[in-house]
């Protein structure tokens, strides 16, 4: 089941307890001096992920994770950090902040927002060292996965853009209590798609060097050819056949790669590419664009089997994003 714990709620001049356990080690807190200071930190899991929620208006301090790499993205205000190593970087909206496991200080401010809010992703070393092998990446090659602290922005990065887009929904779906996140195959899903989306993240800043799809195994390099032509093509690809005759294969040696290799069939993947693009689309829609415009432009010729697939994936129905967005 996913968990919830609330580890602190406050909204006064005073700071009863100024250690916080949002991370695997209690963090010291500093609030700043305002006229009425507010933290509320939570903590949810889904499966081996922690998913935060931090709400300030501003406070310093001492974070140590020493067990999971850490996203962190904040929704409004700014976070700057300094780890041990003398790294600094900071980030705001449209931005996420990424973390090895480390010991660092960390200043949150609004601003100008009201508040400071973040959501803090954190996700178990071997989970991320067991999907970069997936990827082909020899554990002896992993050490660029140590003494990270770098800025990453949606709007510059389309891995990045994915993957804070990724970190919203789910804290979305946790903080309101969606049903389905009680499903034990929901937090392996949930575990896999983030893990994968940060190692794409990781090798696309130059932090990891991945096999290139010459490199490895045969089935390495049928699945990442296929891959980056279906985020190249989703739109136009009619059947498998298209993906299997770009990469040089037959249907079946393509999907027995993808058994092999990944964690998705070639069409699931496929269809997760098209949503994640309607999903975008759907946000940011222009005011003459409707649901089956976005559809049939995201590669979906069938707007019942859309519907179905995307609220499977986001809890939600495509006119229900797209409602919320115009408002």
């Amino acid at each position: 089941m996913t968990h919830f714990r609330q580890i602190l709620a406050v909204e006064n001049d005073l700071l009863p307890d100024r250690r916080s356990t949002l991370f695997s080690m209690p963090s010291d807190l500093d609030p700043h001096e305002v006229e009425r200071v507010r933290i509320e930190i939570r903590r949810y899991f889904v499966g081996n992920i922690g998913v935060g929620e931090v709400i300030s208006t501003g406070h310093d301090a001492t974070v140590t994770e020493p067990n999971g790499a850490t996203l962190v993205v904040p929704r409004a205000g700014r976070v700057n950090s300094v780890t041990t190593g003398g790294n600094v970087c900071s980030a705001r909206p449209g931005q996420a902040l990424f973390f090895s496991p480390n010991r660092r200080q960390t200043r949150v401010e609004t601003a100008g927002a009201p508040h400071f809010v973040g959501i803090p992703l954190v996700i178990p070393r071997s989970e991320l060292a067991e999907t970069a092998a997936r990827f082909g990446l020899h554990p002896r090659r992993q050490r660029g996965l140590d003494g990270l602290a770098l800025t990453v922005s949606g709007t510059t990065s389309a891995e990045a853009g994915a993957l804070i887009a990724l970190a919203c929904d789910l804290h979305d779906h946790v903080s309101s209590g969606a049903p389905r996140l009680m499903q034990a195959a929901a937090h392996r899903s949930w575990n896999r798609l983030l893990s994968e989306k940060m190692i794409e993240l990781l090798c696309s800043v130059g932090a990891i060097d991945l096999p290139s799809a010459g490199d490895g195994r045969a089935g390495n390099r049928h699945v990442r050819k296929a891959i980056a032509f279906m985020r190249e093509h989703f739109a136009e690809i009619v059947t498998m056949a298209d993906v299997a005759e770009a990469c040089g294969v037959g249907v079946r040696t393509l999907e027995t790669s993808f058994r092999e290799i990944w964690t998705q069939t070639p069409h699931q993947m496929l269809t997760e590419i098209r949503l994640e693009a309607a999903r975008r689309q759907l946000v940011a829609a222009d005011p003459s664009m409707s649901v089956t415009d976005i559809a049939l432009q995201s590669g979906f010729s069938h707007l019942g089997r859309f519907s179905v697939a995307y609220r499977a994936r986001f809890d939600e129905m495509p006119s229900q994003t797209l409602r919320r967005a115009r408002i």
